[in-house]
Parts: C-alpha cells; sequence; structure tokens
C-alpha cells in the first residue's frame, strides 16, 4: 500500500513538472505578445473611458440644442407671417445659438464616431494577437485502460 500511494505521488510530481516546464515554456514563448495584449487592453480601457465622457457631453449638446430649438419654435409659432422688428434681434440670436450649438455637436458627434472606430480597431488588434498567443496547453494523466 504504501509503494502505491509512493508510485502515485510520484506520477504526480512528474506530471506537475511537466506541466510546469510546459505552461512555462508557452509563457516564456509568447512574453512579447501578452505584453502587447495587456498594452491593448489598457489602450481599450482608456478609449472606453473617452467614448463614455463624449457620450455624456453629447447628451448634454441635445438638452441644451432642444432647449434652443424651443426658443425658436416660440417665434415661428407667435409670429408665423414673420418675425416682428422689435423680436427679430431675439429670434436671429436663437438661430445663431441654435447653429452655434450644433456645429458643436456635429464636430463632437465625429470625434466620438473617432473613437467608436479607433475602437473597434483596437478590438480587432487584440483579437489578432490573442488568436496568436492561442490556448495554454496542460498535459493531464489519463486512465490506462486496464481492468
Amino acid at each position: 500500500m504504501k509503494r502505491f500511494i509512493i508510485s502515485i505521488l510520484t506520477i504526480g510530481i512528474i506530471y506537475a513538472v511537466i506541466n510546469l516546464v510546459l505552461v512555462g515554456g508557452q509563457k516564456l514563448v509568447n512574453k512579447d505578445e501578452e505584453a502587447k495584449l495587456d498594452e491593448i487592453k489598457t489602450e481599450l480601457s482608456d478609449i472606453e473611458t473617452s467614448i463614455g465622457g463624449y457620450e455624456d457631453l453629447l447628451i448634454q449638446l441635445e438638452d441644451e440644442l432642444a432647449g434652443l430649438e424651443e426658443d425658436v419654435d416660440f417665434f415661428e409659432s407667435e409670429y408665423p407671417d414673420g418675425i416682428p422688428e422689435e423680436y427679430y434681434e431675439d429670434y436671429t440670436s436663437a438661430v445663431d445659438g441654435y447653429n452655434e450649438q450644433l456645429n458643436t455637436y456635429n464636430e463632437e458627434y465625429g470625434k466620438y464616431m473617432s473613437e467608436i472606430d479607433l475602437y473597434n480597431e483596437k478590438v480587432e488588434e487584440a483579437n489578432a494577437v490573442a488568436e496568436e498567443i492561442g490556448s495554454t496547453y496542460y498535459v493531464v494523466p489519463m486512465p490506462s485502460g486496464k481492468h
């Protein structure tokens, strides 16, 4: 019985050493690729944060645009036949404010879309590196099939 236990422990140690060498070798071979993948993950995290900031900004700009549009619509609905001269300066100011805000929104939306494109490119790059690294292989003891 003692010999059986020693045999089992010896086999376990042999498999552990083989796996240690196998996994360690794989880690060593893929060291540069894993470092590159970690770098890409950090970049993705930074881009996600940037995208979130743009989303918040765009929501704020949309709210401001809605308010400015209400101002313009008020003048146009109150005076469908034309804005009276005494309100025309206020009306043009509201239209100019709306147009400026719309330009700002469009610029920020363009930056937002660029960040999304960059994020998607980085995901593709990360997937390619991960595929290059592949899986980590282990040696698992299998029964011999003797009955």
